[in-house]
């Protein structure tokens, strides 16, 4: 028998025989559709029909998905609350052979969501762990924002402590800045913003990839008009980006501003008020402002 004929063999023969250890399993990181249905990939369906166990932030929530694909498949709940108790049982099925679909509630798993301590777990197991891509609001954000970026920075939620939110704008004035808030938070953070910096473009955006989708470059006043005039737009969660740059005095600007919103109709009440809540003036400002009229 030649030697490649030997090779062969013995190739074939130890292919046949079963081993001892089971090949270790892959978690896949998947991207789920962060509004639209229709942003369900094949190969994201085929990757959750296929995996022994999906690892999700809320089984609820994802259950809807699979439901409305006519997918049935074990679920485990895996977020920032439970991860300490739930990351050695992922690895432990990994290390079996198992696959796992870890998914978030919406998006990408680990972008400002549950995911990178498993995904660290498993770095650090010598596991492998393989993306299936698709839907992020950073990047579904970014791609019809017109900010530019070829560098930018992206903060997560925007920090709830000024100290810590100005520490990150300090290092990234001149380059676009993207941060998640809430409705309820969002005026007072751009108002905050507003008096810290100036503002040289503003994009906001919610709902993206739904019915009522809304991408918009504004500026505070602007926003701040349009949500006084219907409240209800400022529910849900919100994404904006912004270029900041040093400011350079307030007192202009802050006239400036004080103009615009007696054009709107608002008394010296109002703003006296306005200035209570946002820090943007004092009483005095407003009067000075009123004597230049």
């Amino acid at each position: 028998m030649s030697f490649l004929l030997k090779t062969y063999t013995k190739a074939i023969s130890s292919l046949q025989k079963p081993s001892s250890t089971p090949s270790r399993g892959v978690l896949y990181s998947c991207a789920t559709p962060i509004g639209n249905l229709q942003d369900c990939s094949e190969r994201l369906l085929e990757t959750l029909r296929s995996v022994d166990l999906i690892a999700a932030e809320d089984t609820r929530v994802t259950q809807k998905l699979l439901t409305a694909f006519g997918i049935k498949k074990r679920m485990i709940s895996h977020q920032k609350f439970n991860e300490r108790k739930t990351i050695p049982a992922l690895i432990q099925r990994l290390e079996e052979g198992q696959s796992i679909a870890l998914v978030s509630d919406a998006g990408t798993p680990a972008i400002s969501d549950p995911g990178h301590r498993l995904l660290e777990a498993v770095a650090e197991a010598g596991l492998q762990a393989s993306p299936i891509p698709g839907p992020s609001s950073l990047t579904a954000f970014l791609s019809v924002s017109g900010l530019p970026s070829d560098f930018f920075t992206f903060g997560g939620l925007f920090p709830r402590q000024k100290g810590p939110a100005q520490a990150i704008l300090d290092k990234t004035l001149g380059s676009a800045m993207v941060f998640f808030e809430s409705g309820n938070r969002l005026i007072d953070t751009l108002f905050w913003i507003q008096k810290t910096y100036t503002i040289d473009r503003l994009v906001v955006g919610k709902e993206l990839t739904k019915q009522y989708e809304y991408v918009a470059e504004t500026s505070v006043m602007d926003l701040s008009e349009m949500v006084k005039a219907d409240p209800s737009r400022l529910k849900g969660e919100w994404i904006f980006g912004v270029i900041l740059s040093e400011k350079e005095g307030t007192q202009p600007q802050n006239e400036k501003a004080i103009e615009y919103l007696r054009a709107k109709g608002l008394t010296t009440k109002d703003l006296i008020e306005v200035g209570k809540m946002t820090d943007l003036w004092n009483r005095k400002e407003v009067y000075e402002g009123l004597k230049n009229d």
